[in-house]
C-alpha cells in the first residue's frame, strides 16, 4: 500500500466537531464526494491507513440515507507505516449501504497527539487473497470493483 494520491483532505470535510470528552468528529458528506455512494453487493471496504501512534484510536463510520451508521475501529499495528484495512461489510444488508451519504471519522482516544492519513479507499464484492485487492474503477474519491 501507499499513500499520497489525490482525493479529499480536511478542507473537504463538511463539518468538524470537537467534544468536551476530547473526541473529534470529521464528517464527509455527499457534497464532499459528489452524491451518495451505492455499496449494494459490496462486501468489503478497503483503505490504507497510516498513523503516528499504534492502537485503536480512530473510528470510521459509513452513514446511509436510511439512518444506519456502520462503524469500525481498526488497530494500527506499526507507527508511520501504511497498512491496508479490510472492513467486512458482508453482514450489513444492502438496504443499509445502498446510499452512503457520509463518511465519519472519529478520534476515540485523544490522550496523545496522532497524525493519520487515509488513502486508496475502495469497495469490493470479494477479496481475492492476501495482498491482492484487485484494480479499482475510480468513482470520485471512491474505488469500486465487482
Amino acid at each position: 500500500p501507499g499513500g499520497g494520491g489525490g482525493g479529499g483532505d480536511l478542507a473537504d470535510a463538511t463539518s468538524t466537531n470537537a467534544g468536551a470528552d476530547g473526541r473529534v468528529v470529521v464528517t464527509y458528506t455527499t457534497s464532499s464526494f459528489r452524491g451518495s455512494i451505492d455499496l449494494t453487493g459490496k462486501n468489503y471496504l478497503l483503505f490504507d491507513l497510516r498513523a503516528s501512534r499504534t492502537g485503536s484510536n480512530i473510528k470510521f463510520g459509513l452513514h446511509d440515507t436510511g439512518g444506519t451508521t456502520t462503524e469500525i475501529t481498526p488497530s494500527v499495528a506499526s507507527v508511520d507505516t501504511w497498512q491496508t484495512v479490510v472492513w467486512d461489510l458482508s453482514a450489513v444488508s444492502d438496504a443499509n449501504k445502498d446510499a452512503v451519504d457520509s463518511i465519519i471519522i472519529t478520534i476515540v482516544n485523544a490522550d496523545s497527539a496522532n497524525t493519520f492519513y487515509v488513502d486508496n479507499m475502495g469497495a469490493m464484492s470479494d477479496v481475492f487473497g492476501p495482498g491482492h485487492i484487485g484494480r479499482f474503477q475510480q468513482n470520485g474519491m471512491f474505488g469500486m470493483i465487482d
